[in-house]
């Protein structure tokens, strides 16, 4: 058994069976560039921006943005394909925490 494990789904649980799921791609990119963008270069960027969010203008750094997007298309084959789990709430285990022997070596 194959699981995925994401912080985007916060406390869901999303199950899915890829045998009920047809996948569609052609296989195509397509590629744009703009030298005249502004982005907001940083690895936590700010959502929603406000009046402290910093830009970079691409045309005064001299420099070019790109963007790749590629078209990907799924759909369920029948309802039980996919099952969503909403506000799971774990218990916290009890007991002793086990460890693996070899650890310490």
């Amino acid at each position: 058994m194959n699981f995925i494990v994401s912080n985007a789904v916060s406390t869901s649980v999303i199950a899915l069976q890829p045998s009920l799921i047809a996948y569609a791609d052609d296989g195509g990119v397509t590629i744009d560039a703009s030298s005249e963008a502004s982005l907001q270069m940083d690895s936590a960027p700010m959502s929603p921006v406000d009046a402290t969010t910093v830009y970079v203008s691409m045309f005064q750094a001299n420099c070019v943005a790109m963007r790749a997007e590629r078209f990907v298309n799924w759909k369920k084959i029948n309802a039980n394909a996919v099952k969503y789990l909403t506000a799971a709430a774990w218990p916290a285990p009890t007991g002793a925490v086990m460890q693996d022997a070899s650890a310490g070596e």
